[in-house]
């Protein structure tokens, strides 16, 4: 079997990995890119990708792309994967993608893409807003 995207692509503030068992903890998980200005220049941020099918012992590339909506890659992070012990009977494991800060130039809907050998197992659109100025508010 080939490997494939389970369920979950999940953004987030930071990723800590647990010693010993592995566990990850997501902080701050959020499903919108909110931009007060463009371009907008985003906070790092992660892309955690739940991964099936990866075979053990074999050492493979795994890669995550953000594209905009013409398909041009804004930034990738590309790592090597090798599971020396099965997680589950699936060969599932969460992939952590570290991403620097991006420049977005417009709001709308970006892709991100996830590769494992060369492969695109599978995507999810990341939303990039703008958010409203607010002016003369007072609380």
């Amino acid at each position: 079997m080939s490997p494939k995207l389970s369920l979950a692509v999940i953004f987030s503030d930071g990723v800590i990995r647990e010693y010993g068992t592995s566990k990850l903890t997501l902080i701050g998980c959020f499903q919108v890119l909110n931009a007060p200005a463009f371009p907008f220049v985003c906070n790092p941020f992660f892309v955690t990708a739940s991964i099936e099918n990866l075979p053990l012992g074999e050492q493979i590339t795994a890669k995550a792309i953000v594209e905009n909506s013409e398909g041009a890659e804004l930034g990738s992070v590309a790592g090597q994967l090798k599971l020396e012990a099965m997680v589950d009977e699936k060969g599932q494991t969460e992939v952590p993608f570290p991403f620097r800060p991006m420049s977005f130039v417009s709001p709308g809907e970006y892709a991100v893409r996830i590769f494992v050998a060369e492969q695109e197992i599978g995507q999810r659109s990341l939303f990039v807003r703008s958010l409203p100025q607010v002016l003369g508010s007072s609380i």
